[in-house]
């Protein structure tokens, strides 16, 4: 059946709700149900209806169920560090014990780094580079419009330019379905590397902002805000990590309440990668190598 216009209505209504409300969920939400009223002719009771059981459909596929489930694991880990202490007591390290940074210029670098170092998966790299990297951005000024690129930047364009993961597997699969030999794909996506502009761009334009303190548009606003009145957020936006108050009483900040479950994390989603792919990463199932390694973390 054709929708003609109406089909464009559902997705640009979810465009506009995000930019004015600045709420992705509820957004996302009003879109689906407003799709599936025009899936039902405009019925808003069949519409409802349909757009209610959308969301039960999909836990029947298993990618989708270990996808979310992996989402909520990953939330919940970085919820236990930072009520453990684990990230107040890596800041310390890094800011006052051993002061291996002491700038703005040090915390961007050093969230362009972490970002480079987690490229299992780009979800992954920006919930965890943004939760370990907020609180030395925080201490040293560096406003989150500025933090927030240098965390896109490094997430998924890493993982494309170094896909020793699921990428691995995806990219090599765009390169059969296109008529590329089986034999031939892997060769081919090496070769193809230098060639994706937009990731070594991203990538590597990333690090000159962090390096020469480029500030171009809303960024050098956001620079110039936090100057002059030290907001990190522009108003009426963001939110608060948890402080010392939220953390389990008489739990004292240590660094390797972090180090040790984000190296078991990493660690343990690459060994079930090679584990699942018989020592080939191309064969492996990402999605369960990805929930695995968190169950373990936990």
């Amino acid at each position: 059946m054709a929708f003609g216009f109406w089909s464009v209505v559902p997705p640009l209504l979810t465009i506009v709700l995000a930019l004015v409300t600045k709420n992705v969920f509820v957004s996302l939400m009003l879109g689906i149900f407003c799709g599936s009223m025009v899936m039902c002719g405009g019925d808003i009771f069949n519409g409802v209806n349909e757009a209610f059981y959308s969301f039960i459909h999909t836990f029947e596929s298993n990618g989708n169920t270990i996808i979310i489930m992996s989402f909520l694991l990953i939330g919940a880990l970085i919820h236990l560090i930072e009520v453990s202490g684990g990230i107040d007591g890596f800041t310390e390290v890094m800011l006052k014990k051993q002061a291996l940074i002491k700038s703005e210029r040090g915390a961007c670098f050093f969230t362009w780094l972490l970002g480079i170092v987690i490229f299992t998966s780009g979800s992954l790299s920006c919930m965890v580079t943004g939760s370990v990297a907020r609180p030395v951005n925080d201490a040293l000024k560096v406003p989150h419009e500025k933090a927030a690129f240098l965390i896109h930047s490094t997430s998924t364009p890493w993982c494309v330019l170094l896909p020793l993961s699921g990428w691995l597997a995806a990219m090599t699969g765009y390169f059969t379905s296109g008529g590329v030999p089986e034999e031939e794909s892997i060769m081919m996506l090496i070769k193809s590397i230098p060639l994706n502009f937009y990731c070594v761009i991203a990538v590597f334009g990333a690090l000159a902002v962090a390096l020469f303190n480029i500030n171009i548009g809303p960024m050098k606003k956001a620079e110039q805000r936090v100057r002059e009145t030290g907001a990190l957020d522009a108003p009426g936006h963001g939110t608060q990590l948890a402080t010392s108050k939220d953390r389990v009483a008489n739990v004292k900040p240590r660094a390797k309440n972090m180090l040790i479950p984000m190296a078991v994390l990493i660690l343990g989603i690459l060994a079930v990668l090679m584990i699942l792919g018989s020592i080939s990463i191309a064969a492996a199932d990402t999605n369960l190598s990805f929930f695995t390694g968190k169950v373990e973390t936990i």
